[in-house]
């Protein structure tokens, strides 16, 4: 019978350091030289990625007809005694200075008022228009960060 290796429980202190220096290697820009761990979920327009991740994380995704997730979104979910959300755009490598700024300065989740948990199409739909997406640039090569933490979030990364 096979038996668990030691230190490899998803939710120990070491399972959260490693995701932790594996989010700040990606933060700076690393995994465009090394191969980072990272969980992805892709697919064809209305094949479903929206419900694996709301059955994965119990938190309800933006859905409709048309096109809806149009940027990449990253979901940094952490375990922590204190609750917190933390929403922000990260711009694309090759964005001006001038743009990075404005999308900085352009997008703040407290000026939204909105919590993640019960409206993540709002939050969506907010960073769509501070990335400029409209009827005609449809996709952006910015990240949506969407930080959790509380005592029930697995620790992990998507």
């Amino acid at each position: 019978m096979a038996t668990k290796p030691r230190n490899m429980d998803i939710q120990s202190k070491d399972h959260e350091t490693l995701l932790n220096l594996i989010d700040n290697l990606r933060s700076l820009g690393t995994s465009t030289c090394i191969d980072l761990p990272q969980i992805v979920v892709v697919g064809d327009q209305s094949s479903g990625k929206s419900s694996v991740l709301e059955a994965l994380l119990s938190l309800a995704f933006p859905t409709k007809d048309a096109l809806c997730t149009r940027s990449a979104t990253e979901l940094v979910l952490r375990r922590s005694s204190e609750a917190s959300q933390t929403v922000s755009i990260v711009a694309d490598a090759n964005c001006s200075d001038d743009e990075k700024k404005h999308l900085h300065d352009g997008f703040a989740i407290g000026d939204l008022d909105v919590d993640v948990y019960e409206d993540l199409g709002a939050l969506v739909e907010a960073a769509g228009v501070a990335m400029g997406l409209d009827s005609t640039k449809r996709f952006s090569n910015h990240t949506l960060r969407i930080e959790l933490t509380d005592s029930e979030q697995p620790s992990l990364i998507f």
